[in-house]
């Protein structure tokens, strides 16, 4: 399978492609996040500051897969 350097943690880890895409999807989602707002009130309304059809879908996949991963949400609240 294809790799990819990440090169902003300490440990340089090597991630599947997948892994990348999804990483960058979730970045970019979570700059449309309104100041001030928790983890959990962007997945109650994860389309806000999309601005096509294509941002709309790829949000609210993001969005799905977020809260699908228990331990990835709990751990950004956490972490904010």
């Amino acid at each position: 399978m294809s790799t990819v350097e990440n090169s902003e943690s300490a440990g340089q880890k090597t991630h599947t492609v997948q892994e990348a895409v999804l990483c960058a999807a979730y970045k970019w989602w979570e700059e449309l996040r309104p100041p001030g707002w928790s983890i959990q009130q962007h997945l109650q309304h994860p389309t806000v500051n999309t601005t096509n059809v294509w941002q709309h879908f790829l949000a609210t996949s993001v969005a799905q897969w977020v809260a699908e991963d228990a331990d990835f949400s709990a751990g950004e609240e956490a972490s904010t």
